[in-house]
């Protein structure tokens, strides 16, 4: 299916971020970056507010950002607080335009912050991780595929490495915060003045 067919039909883009094959989800995001949807223009920039939390948790280490989108949470983070930074995105365009920060900042992280077009569901990480970073990126797995999602990647978990994941608007997604508290050790439960958006940190 073509890209341009996702740029008219929103309520098919949607379902094909969800439950559609890899390629389906290609094309939907690459559609998205496409049109300027989520790119943060401009750098530098004000880094993600989830950046000082995956600082303390790496410990110096290896962090994964899953739905990196166009590399932001990587560009934010201070180079000295990570050894090794991968960011992975099905879209190829956003990827691309990660890459292309990240060249352009220079210094140490154009050594340090690599990224990979793959789907988040399936990828296969090279070596295992003291971050993985879900931010904004859970919705688009189903009640059905998000648990074996985290028990994927919590092979993927050094000893004493976390999960931290991102999201907004809890009355819609309160049941995957419901479904990590259930299988996880929840080691912080965040949660903004407004009660929509949260922050949990898990292993």
């Amino acid at each position: 299916m073509s890209d341009c067919v996702f740029c008219l039909f929103q309520p098919v883009r949607a379902l094909a971020k969800r439950i559609g094959p890899t390629s389906w989800k290609r094309a939907a995001w690459n559609a998205e970056y496409r049109r300027g949807n989520h790119l943060h223009v401009g750098w530098p920039g004000t880094p993600s507010s989830v950046c000082a939390l995956v600082e303390r948790y790496a410990r110096g280490g290896d962090v994964l950002d899953l739905g990196c989108g166009d590399g932001h949470v990587g560009l934010g983070l201070t180079p000295q607080t990570y050894a090794d930074y991968t960011g992975v995105d099905v879209s190829a365009i956003a990827v691309e335009a990660a890459r292309r920060r990240v060249r352009e900042s220079g210094g140490v992280r154009s050594l340090r912050n690599s990224f990979v077009a793959a789907d988040i569901g399936t990828f296969v990480p090279g070596k295992p991780m003291d971050v993985i970073l879900f931010k904004d990126s859970l919705y688009y797995f189903t009640r059905l595929t998000l648990p074996g999602v985290l028990e994927h990647y919590r092979r993927f978990l050094k000893p004493g490495g976390v999960f931290i994941v991102q999201m907004n608007d809890l009355r819609r997604h309160g049941w995957i915060r419901s479904l990590i508290c259930e299988r996880f050790l929840v080691l912080e439960d965040i949660e903004n003045a407004r009660r929509d958006f949260m922050t949990l940190v898990f292993r």
